[in-house]
């Protein structure tokens, strides 16, 4: 290796080194956070035995557990770190940090590649500065929050960490001149790190579409390799992408809700209005919300669906019309749509219609994109002092960026606060979120705003017609009978049992029920709720 060529590698080395730690240091502020027991944690970590000890036993279940995803390199992370830290929410929060800043270090090596790939007349030292700024935008994005932030969502920095490695071991196989030992060892690395990437998170089944992108723009194989001999090299990626597809979604097609309760059209209108609203939230990151309520049914004739959906396939008719004359723009948006496609899946099993944590893997090509311009951008703009403006704007961008994320990051202090924040983006909205926040004052043993919450919570699924009002009466009976009201958690139970048709669900609430009764000295009522809780075990 000549001289230049090995400073230009060891500037490159320190350029990314830059982008890990400065992003390292913006989300250091997660490393005071709690747990979000009220939402996964509480499953996923708190109260999972399987993650209390290192061994066979915990690699075996993490290999067959299906816990609403296969994720067991996500299992096993999640056990080093209790073998390490216990139940220290610090040292898993340091996990995620850490995983996150790497893989923008990363993210910031794959545009440098990009670039060099698609303009190898730019300056060195221009790709390097334009690759370092267009990381750091995706890095410290205010939408990576939720992913780094939520000690659950371990599965998108984890999978994005080891699907970028993928990424980039394929980029070395594919512009190699060397001997085929070499080059087939880059390939097979790329196809292990992808099979690590898919038992931490599915959310990459669509990367061999994503490679193929790669493939046309900016490698431009298609015309030397052909798109069949292309395909056959995916082939395996295809293979483990159908095998964990087949694990992950299969057990859970009948989890989410039914064509009846939202049909074709609604799906897909709420799909296109997700897609538009994750870009304009890419770019001007407003309202933030750790939950975005399902609306379950939608229509062409709502401006609200109507409107996105058209710019969601205006955009796309627009990209594939340029794609002759303006490749990189058809690859970025399709490329984008691509990897989003696994989390427009997911909202099917799910009551939320989008989340902030499904942007961390789709908007890399976007970040590739806004690599390519700002690097467009230098080559035209050579007077100093339109680079020295250039630069301030991106200086400041990324100090605006790094701000809104700290202040998303506080969101996430605890259970109250997050759910707070889900209310105060949109109060009266949804239920849901105030019976989160009614759960989360409940485990501090703060009654009194428990009972409002969860009054608020029972008032909106009244108006909104909800089917399961039992379950907001069990709550509100649970609440009043630890702060005494035993009148009013019988009134509560007794509502529940009105319309409660599970066997086991009634066995419970009469047997919750008893003790009020015999609380009020009511024996005779309590006896006969304790009878009638027995019924269904005897049968």
């Amino acid at each position: 290796m000549s001289a230049p060529a090995g400073a230009d590698r060891r500037r490159d080395r320190g350029a990314l080194l830059a982008v890990a730690c400065v992003t390292f240091l913006v989300f250091a502020f997660t490393l005071r956070l709690d747990f979000v027991a009220t939402w996964d944690d509480g499953i996923y970590i708190l109260g999972n035995e399987n993650i209390r000890q290192l061994s066979l036993a915990t690699v075996g279940w993490a290999i067959t557990a299906v816990q609403h995803l296969w994720a067991p390199v996500t299992w096993l992370s999640f056990a080093v770190d209790h073998a390490i830290w216990g139940l220290d929410p610090f040292g898993f929060h340091l996990t995620n940090a850490v995983c996150h800043a790497l893989a923008a270090g990363l993210v910031a090596w794959l545009a440098l590649e990009v670039l060099q790939a698609a303009s190898p007349g730019l300056p060195r030292r221009t790709s390097r500065v334009v690759a370092l700024a267009a990381a750091l935008v995706w890095a410290l994005h205010p939408l990576r929050v939720e992913s780094v932030a939520w000690v659950s969502e371990r599965k998108d920095v984890l999978s994005g960490l080891l699907g970028l490695l993928a990424v980039l071991a394929y980029l070395g196989y594919a512009r190699s001149p060397a001997g085929p030992g070499r080059r087939w060892g880059a390939y097979g690395l790329a196809l292990a790190c992808y099979a690590l990437s898919l038992g931490a998170k599915s959310a990459l089944v669509t990367l061999p579409l994503a490679l193929l992108l790669l493939d046309w723009v900016p490698l431009r194989r298609f015309g030397a390799e052909g798109l069949r001999a292309l395909l056959l090299e995916k082939l395996p990626f295809f293979l483990l992408a159908g095998v964990v597809t087949a694990i992950t979604f299969v057990p859970f097609q009948g989890a989410g809700l039914s064509l009846q309760e939202s049909g074709l059209e609604s799906r897909a209108l709420i799909a296109l209005r997700s897609t538009w609203d994750y870009l304009g939230m890419s770019l001007w990151p407003s309202g933030l919300s750790p939950f975005y309520l399902h609306p379950i049914r939608a229509s062409l004739q709502d401006p609200a669906f109507l409107l996105p959906s058209l710019g969601t396939l205006a955009l796309t008719a627009a990209a594939l019309w340029q794609a002759r004359r303006r490749p990189a723009l058809a690859a970025t948006w399709l490329a984008y749509l691509v990897l989003l496609a696994p989390g427009l899946m997911a909202t099917q099993v799910s009551d939320t219609a989008m989340a902030d944590r499904f942007t961390y893997l789709p908007a890399i090509p976007l970040t590739l994109l806004l690599a390519a311009g700002l690097g467009a951008l230098a080559d035209r703009v050579r007077a100093p002092a339109g680079l020295a403006v250039a630069g301030a704007v991106a200086l400041g961008v990324l100090v605006t960026l790094s701000v809104l994320t700290v202040r998303q990051i506080s969101y996430w202090q605890d259970d109250v606060t997050l759910w707070t924040r889900a209310i105060d983006v949109r109060p009266h909205f949804s239920g849901r979120i105030y019976f989160m926040r009614a759960t989360a004052h409940e485990q501090r043993g703060d009654l009194k705003s428990a009972l409002v919450d969860v009054d608020e919570a029972l008032a909106i699924a009244t108006a909104k017609r909800y089917g399961r009002l039992q379950d907001l009466h069990t709550k509100r009976a649970r609440i009043r009978k630890q702060a005494g009201d035993l009148a009013g958690a019988l009134a509560d139970y007794s509502q529940a049992l009105a319309t409660e048709s599970s066997p086991d669900l009634r066995a419970m609430l009469l047997a919750e029920r008893a003790e009020v009764h015999r609380g009020l000295g009511q024996a005779d009522l309590a006896d006969e709720d304790l009878r009638q809780a027995a019924q269904p075990a005897q049968r």
